[in-house]
C-alpha cells in the first residue's frame, strides 16, 4: 500500500516512480490523495534521504531498475505538477 501520510519507505517511492513512468494516466484519479500528502511526502524524500537511499538499493527488482535520484526527481516534479 502506498504512502499513507505516516512515514514514507523507498518502497512508496519507487512505486510512485514506476506508475508515473508506465501508468501516468491512471493516477489521475488519486490527484485530490497525491495533493494531500504532497507536502509530507517531498519533505520526507529529503530529510530521511540516507534511510531511504538504503532502503531503495535493497529493494528486490525484476525488469524496472531506476536509480534513486531519478525517482526522487521524476516524483518531485509530477507532485509539484499536480493543481491545488
Amino acid at each position: 500500500m502506498w504512502y499513507r501520510g505516516d512515514t514514507a519507505t523507498a518502497r512508496d517511492l519507487f512505486d510512485l516512480s514506476l506508475l508515473i513512468e508506465r501508468h501516468r494516466r491512471a493516477l489521475g484519479g488519486v490527484a485530490r490523495f497525491l495533493v494531500r500528502h504532497r507536502r509530507a511526502f517531498l519533505a520526507q524524500l529529503h530529510s530521511r534521504e540516507r534511510v531511504l537511499r538504503a532502503q531503495f538499493d535493497a529493494i528486490d527488482t525484476l525488469e524496472y531498475r531506476p536509480d534513486y535520484d531519478r525517482c526522487v526527481a521524476r516524483v518531485e516534479r509530477f507532485l509539484r505538477s499536480l493543481p491545488g
